[in-house]
């Protein structure tokens, strides 16, 4: 489970007593989802900032990979707080009206909360129980550019690395990209940073954008497993989403992003990242099933 703060809220009213709580706040959710469920294998508890649960998704990859597990349950879990509220109301970064990612009047983040759970497995174990993926992950790349304990590196160096890592991960060429599913804050330094990064990833080429924190809000560690499962139903479905809230492109922040209404779309690969403070980055690389021969 990706998370930024565990089951924090359990401990606060504790701390505020006083009391020192010695349980395993950050690691709870991961526990509870593994009791309930029985799995058999590693607990893993993954804090990387906004792209916990991506990194989450990386690791069960890995995992997969290396052939210690035929399935992995994975995902994401981040609950409001008026501890997270208050800290995200300091830095200024949340807007008063909903959040519109690379809109030319945006004016910072809303923040949603919720939980995600995926089922990972080997393709050929899938087959073998006569299950049809979803998508197909076929890369996963991460870096950190230590930049700044809050901002984004703003030349997206560090996410561009991680997207380069995963392509590579996936042996395919930026060219093969048909999609890409930007982290999409709306805060003015992320947006633009990601609309450099876009640029330099493609080359200038008009490969559409899509972001739903405009829908659901910035939902933390959870939000990159989310925007993970959003981004293969889309796929899955043929379906470019739009950015909700966008009205007006920023010149500073342009991306060739999907708005309005959603159009169809029959690529067959995606590109979904995230970036979180510290300089953390995450991409994974999904493909359409309906294309794997």
């Amino acid at each position: 489970m990706g998370t930024t703060k565990g089951a924090l809220e359990l401990a606060v009213d504790r701390w505020d007593c006083g009391e020192v709580p010695r349980d395993d706040i950050l690691g709870a959710p991961g526990r509870t989802l593994a009791l309930a469920t029985g799995t058999l294998g590693p607990v893993l508890t993954l804090s990387a900032a906004c792209a916990s649960s991506a990194v989450a998704i990386g690791e069960a990859l890995a995992l997969i990979e290396d052939g210690l597990c035929d399935e992995a349950i994975v995902g994401g879990t981040d609950a409001l707080h008026s501890f997270v509220y208050r800290g995200f109301h300091a830095l200024k970064a949340l807007s008063a009206a909903p959040a519109a990612p690379f809109d030319a009047g945006r004016s910072g983040l809303s923040l949603g909360e919720g939980a995600v759970v995926l089922v990972m497995e080997a393709l050929e174990h899938a087959e073998g129980a006569g299950r049809a993926p979803i998508a197909i992950v076929e890369g996963f790349g991460s870096s950190t550019d230590g930049f700044d304990q809050l901002a984004p590196e703003p030349t997206g160096a560090g996410l561009v690395r991680a997207c380069r890592r995963a392509m590579e991960h996936a042996t395919v060429d930026a060219k093969a990209v048909d999609r890409y599913h930007a982290h999409g804050t709306a805060t003015v330094q992320n947006d633009r940073m990601e609309a450099i990064a876009h640029a330099a990833l493609f080359s200038g080429c008009a490969v559409p954008v899509c972001a739903v924190k405009g829908s659901i809000g910035h939902t933390l560690g959870a939000a990159g497993a989310l925007d993970v499962a959003i981004c293969a139903l889309t796929l899955q479905r043929q379906v470019l989403p739009p950015v909700a809230n966008l009205r007006q492109v920023d010149p500073m922040a342009c991306v060739p992003a999907v708005v309005g209404v959603a159009r169809s779309d029959r690529g067959s690969l995606a590109l979904a990242v995230s970036a979180g403070f510290g300089g953390i980055n995450a991409a994974l690389l999904l493909r359409n099933p309906k294309v794997i021969q």
